[in-house]
């Protein structure tokens, strides 16, 4: 398979995937989003907002899954005390691609210890 082929079938997927999500965002108010494809390292992802999810090689539903956790953390659990909260959040975030915003969303928390602070040697 040549270069072009796969992203033509990135992009074909691309437009799949838009038409398979598009009643599920229209479902709970989300306008700002897109599922990009690119031919770098990270060639498919779901952006929701400033939120970026890794998606590469993702079925529908995997990638549904993915939706499903972002409306989970961003909605339901966003503001929240519960047992558990940060490991709950930290799993579904886990292939969510800038770590930084979803902290500054304050979707995870920051990280306690860095390995800087660890005492840990290179």
């Amino acid at each position: 398979m040549t270069d072009n082929e796969y992203l033509k079938g990135l992009q074909e997927k691309r437009e799949h995937v838009i038409k398979f999500l598009e009643p599920k965002m229209k479902a709970f108010g989300i306008d700002d989003w897109d599922y990009i494809v690119k031919d770098n390292l990270q060639r498919e992802t779901l952006r929701i907002g400033n939120i970026f999810i890794a998606t590469s090689m993702n079925s529908d539903s995997a990638i549904e899954k993915e939706l499903i956790g972002y409306l989970f953390v961003a909605v339901w659990l966003h503001g929240r005390s519960l047992p558990f909260k940060t490991q709950t959040t930290n799993r579904i975030c886990q292939y969510w691609i800038d770590e930084k915003r979803c902290i500054e969303n304050g979707f995870i928390e920051k990280p306690k210890i860095t390995y800087e602070d660890s005492g840990a040697r290179e």
